[in-house]
């Protein structure tokens, strides 16, 4: 072999890596493009989720989340997780629409509101929960992934999350018929409630 020849390495064994782990090489890169200052995609790096639940029901909920999370397969990125979770309320929304023929009814004076039928408004809250289930679990899915604590899925799931309050926020004030201010307090409670 002359000096300009190398040997390439022989493979000891094949290694799964995380899916997420190539991130983590580029910290210098800036990945969120003319959106986000330097700094704070460096904050945004630095940012680590830390959350906790005392409530009543938090022990059922985490025994159902680690079930449904065994569904899903392995190497599944947590942000396709997110993008189900949204298109249940999404799909919800379209069937609202399909059976009323608008997103918002807005009743007047001396016409008759559509009736809903009970089905509807139940495959909706049923639709929402899904949609919350996928929104838990994306997170137990980004664990098993290494994709947790990486800034573009925290940002994306954020973003997913605003989505749904207005969405959701939407689809209330539709199947609750209320006027155009009742509406309007009903998408202001909703974002103050998710931005504060």
């Amino acid at each position: 072999m002359t000096s300009k020849q190398t040997q390439s390495p022989m493979p000891t064994e094949s290694k799964v890596t995380p899916l997420g782990s190539h991130l983590k090489q580029h910290t210098r890169l800036n990945v969120f493009g003319p959106f986000v200052t330097k700094e704070g995609a460096e904050n945004l790096r630095r940012y680590h989720y830390v959350g906790e639940d005392h409530s009543l029901v938090a022990g059922y909920m985490y025994y159902y989340w680690n079930q449904v999370i065994k569904l899903f397969p392995i190497r599944l990125s947590p942000n396709l997780i997110t993008m189900l979770g949204l298109s249940f309320v999404v799909f919800g929304l379209l069937m609202f629409y399909a059976f009323t023929g608008r997103i918002i009814e807005v009743p007047t004076g001396s016409e008759n509101p559509t009736q809903l039928p009970p089905a509807l408004i139940a495959l909706f809250a049923v639709l929402l929960f899904a949609y919350q289930t996928m929104d838990a679990v994306d997170g137990l899915q980004g664990k098993r992934v290494d994709m947790y604590n990486n800034p573009t899925t925290e940002i994306f799931d954020h973003f997913t999350d605003a989505t749904v309050t207005c969405l959701s926020g939407i689809a209330g004030i539709g199947m609750l018929q209320l006027e155009k201010w009742q509406g309007l307090l009903t998408i202001l409670s909703a974002w103050i409630t998710f931005y504060c």
